[in-house]
C-alpha cells in the first residue's frame, strides 16, 4: 500500500488512472510533501520527499526570501534617489 499511487498509477480506492500530476505542497510553513490524487474520486496520497528533494525546496525558498528582502530595501532607495 506504501506509494501505490506513485508507483502503479492506479488510484487505490476506485482504480482508476486519471490521476494528477504529483505536487508540491507545504503544509505548518516548512513540512514539504508530495501529492497524487485521483480526479475520479478526490482520494489524496501524501509522501515525504527525500532528503535531497528537501534541501533543495529549503534552499529555494531561502533564495527567494533573501531576494525578496534586497527587493525591497532596493525599491524605497531607488525612489528617494530618483526624486532628489
Amino acid at each position: 500500500m506504501v506509494e501505490k499511487m506513485r508507483k502503479n498509477k492506479l488510484c487505490p480506492k476506485c482504480g482508476s488512472k486519471d490521476l494528477s500530476k504529483e505536487r508540491d505542497a507545504i503544509i505548518q510553513s516548512r513540512e514539504f510533501f508530495k501529492i497524487i490524487s485521483c480526479n475520479k474520486c478526490k482520494f489524496v496520497e501524501l509522501y515525504m520527499p527525500d532528503n535531497e528533494e528537501r534541501e533543495k525546496k529549503m534552499r529555494n525558498s531561502s533564495i527567494f526570501l533573501w531576494s525578496m528582502v534586497v527587493v525591497g530595501f532596493a525599491i524605497p532607495i531607488i525612489v528617494v534617489v530618483l526624486l532628489i
